[in-house]
């Protein structure tokens, strides 16, 4: 179970799917046995059938591949990070909760380097620089990094002169 918290994952809903359907499907990013998968899972689905008043049914996937190439099919989803990155540019998903430690932190870390002779000193001094982050396949290399600048009230996006990925 402790690698379960390992992983940042993303629980994500489509309210859409949600309003109008008799039963909702828990998808489950394939990652274990199904049988495990639905003894993990399957009391999660009981607890959200009952506070959903519809039944939640766990979906289990052979393969990464169907279960991104079914995805849309599921009201309700337990990914990784990436997966939810790749999703997002797929369906409307919106997360509603992030899978934590006991210290209400994500146990992904990460870390910006600088050489020792660098001017930069703090996430502030690197506004309107070039960054380079891990892949979008590695949770602690690109997005607990980007979750970092967030918190810190940079928006990549919009401070860094350029950015980009690279590989694992």
């Amino acid at each position: 179970m402790k690698k379960f918290f390992i992983w940042m994952v993303f629980l994500l809903m489509s309210w859409p799917q949600l309003a109008g359907a008799s039963s909702y499907i828990l998808a489950i990013q394939p990652c274990w046995t199904p049988e495990k998968t639905l003894t993990m899972f399957g009391p999660l689905a009981d607890y959200l059938s009952i506070a959903m008043k519809k039944p939640v049914k766990v979906t289990v996937y052979d393969n990464a591949d169907q279960f991104h190439q079914n995805i849309a099919d599921a009201a309700l989803i337990l990914q990784d990070a990436y997966s939810a990155y790749r999703h997002s540019k797929l369906t409307s998903f919106d997360p509603v909760a992030v899978a934590v430690n006991h210290n209400n932190e994500t146990t992904d870390r990460g870390a910006i380097i600088v050489r020792k002779d660098s001017p930069y000193h703090s996430l502030q001094d690197l506004k309107g620089r070039r960054f380079l982050f891990g892949s979008l396949h590695n949770t602690p290399k690109f997005f607990c990094t980007w979750i970092l600048f967030m918190k810190n009230g940079i928006d990549p996006r919009k401070d860094f002169s350029e950015i980009a990925t690279g590989g694992d």
